[in-house]
């Protein structure tokens, strides 16, 4: 068309074909050819984003890492019913897609059903709802307990999940930079991710990383965060420092200004 001041913005991190479809996986190696040619600057959401394309041939003269931010809101925990009672409800808010990996979620939750832990799940995203049959095998498979679980689907306002639980899980196998880690930490709520992409560096001491396909570990950190939520003080504690971190580190300003 003409147009030569062009740039590219690369939001995927897991590559690999137990995840990305195969015409995917095509597109990317073709991209990484013409990346020597048509874009003047390559825009990562991650760093982990970045050096992945790196490494499958993305000219690396023109990357560039430009991390999503957020803006600064309320601290949700200090409006919510639930911190003030020994209910601990648990939050996944991802859409039905392998790299999110529900089956590591779920043999999670089959080890706190075994060892009798005290928990709620409410699940949310495209395509959690019960029917989704393949959603509903994967959990009859798990064994876990499905009265504990509530499938929500899609919801427009995030506010009205993060209102109601007191711990956001990320099981991925896959992610860059997970939206809903910062925006569930920009509001106070302490979150549990796997270490795939910039997870690692989004949590850091704020909450729990654990490696990824690994129920055990999961299982673990989620008996860790139930222990630590019965100490009131020190949650909400842990809950004004994963705020902080998105505020110090990651504030939509920033973001902004970089593109610029």
């Amino acid at each position: 068309l003409g147009i030569k001041n062009i740039f590219w913005g690369v939001v995927s991190f897991n590559l690999e074909s137990n995840v990305m479809k195969f015409t995917s996986r095509v597109i990317i190696k073709v991209n990484s050819i013409l990346s020597y040619f048509i874009p003047n600057k390559i825009i990562y959401c991650a760093k982990s984003a970045e050096l992945v394309h790196e490494v499958v041939g993305f000219d690396k003269k023109k990357s560039l890492s430009i991390p999503i931010g957020f803006e600064n809101t309320e601290l949700i925990m200090d409006s919510k019913k639930n911190s003030l009672n020994n209910s601990f409800t648990l939050g996944c808010i991802a859409r039905w897609d392998p790299q999110k990996d529900h089956k590591n979620l779920f043999d999670a939750l089959r080890i706190l059903d075994i060892k009798n832990i005290d928990y709620r799940c409410k699940l949310i995203g495209i395509g959690i709802e019960d029917t989704n049959l393949s959603l509903m095998e994967l959990m009859n498979i798990s064994q876990v307990d499905q009265n504990k679980i509530e499938l929500l689907g899609f919801i427009k306002n995030i506010d009205d999940v993060f209102n109601t639980i007191d711990l956001n899980i990320l099981s991925s196998a896959g992610e860059a930079f997970p939206n809903v880690i910062g925006e569930a930490m920009s509001k106070g709520i302490i979150c549990i991710g796997t270490d795939v992409g910039d997870v690692k560096r989004i949590i850091s001491d704020t909450g729990w990383v654990v490696p990824k396909n690994n129920s055990n570990k999961l299982a673990e950190a989620i008996i860790k965060a139930r222990i630590e939520f019965m100490k009131k003080n020190e949650w909400k504690l842990k809950s004004i420092n994963a705020q902080k971190r998105i505020r110090s580190n990651y504030p939509i300003n920033l973001m902004i200004e970089k593109y610029y």
